[in-house]
Formats: C-alpha cells, structure tokens, sequence
C-alpha cells in the first residue's frame, strides 16, 4: 500500500504517451515508478500509516451547529492551510467536536489558525474529520 499526490498523479497520467501504462514499486524506496512508451517518471510516496482511516458515521451522530458560527469557524481558519499539493495532509481543516466545543484548526507548518466555538446542544459523540479547503 503507498499514498501518491492524486493532482500530480492525475495530471501526468493524462499526459502520457502510448497506450500502456505501467506502475511499479521499487522494494527498496518510497517511490512509484511510471512509464509509458519511452516515458519513466518518479513519484514520491506517503507512507499509508500517516492517514487516518475513515471512520463510519452513524445516523445517530450528529450535531447542530449554527450556520454563521460554521461560517465564521471556516472564514478564520483556512487562510492558513497549505496550498501546496505535495502535502496533502496540510490542504485541509481540522474539525473537531467535543461535547458542546467545536474547534476548527489550519496549518502549512509555518502558520497555524485556530478557532474554537461553544454550541449549545452537546454533540452525541466526539468527532474528528478533516475538511479540504479551497485552493
């Protein structure tokens, strides 16, 4: 299992020559090695441990929170996440509900935003996710 860039990894696959595509993995590295017609290129890896898996929602889950609060929450954090797509981890927002506190958090690793909210209704179970922000 590897993680790739998936903007890079896209665009170059619809750019490549031939009709056959190859993808390999070196035993020794973090790399995904492509080529296509006379075409090789070299991508590097994530290592899969450093993603979350997605964990299930619930239909009991939930939470109401304000929409202008929402707004707010997401105006004041997601000017400082990461742009850049060679770490992808860092192109999102962090949303965390905790009982009746709801915390928004963004970084590039130079800058970090973070803005905490107190909803009224306690949510029915923690929650973590992390929300792509607009680039």
């Amino acid at each position: 299992t590897l993680v790739v860039g998936s903007r890079y990894f896209q665009e170059l696959i619809r750019k490549l020559p031939g009709d056959t595509i190859e993808l390999y993995k070196p035993e020794d590295g973090n790399s995904l090695t492509i080529t296509s017609g006379s075409s090789e290129f070299n991508l590097v890896t994530l290592h899969p441990d450093d993603f979350s898996l997605v964990e299930q929602i619930h239909d009991q889950d939930h939470v109401n929170i304000d929409s202008f609060a929402m707004k707010e929450l997401i105006d004041l954090t997601n000017y400082a996440a990461a742009t850049d797509e060679d770490r992808p981890v860092f192109t999102g927002a962090l949303l965390e509900i905790n009982e009746n506190e709801v915390t928004m958090v963004a970084t590039d690793t130079h800058r970090m935003a973070v803005k905490k909210i107190t909803i009224d209704e306690p949510a029915t179970t923690p929650m973590r996710a992390i929300i792509p922000t607009k680039t």
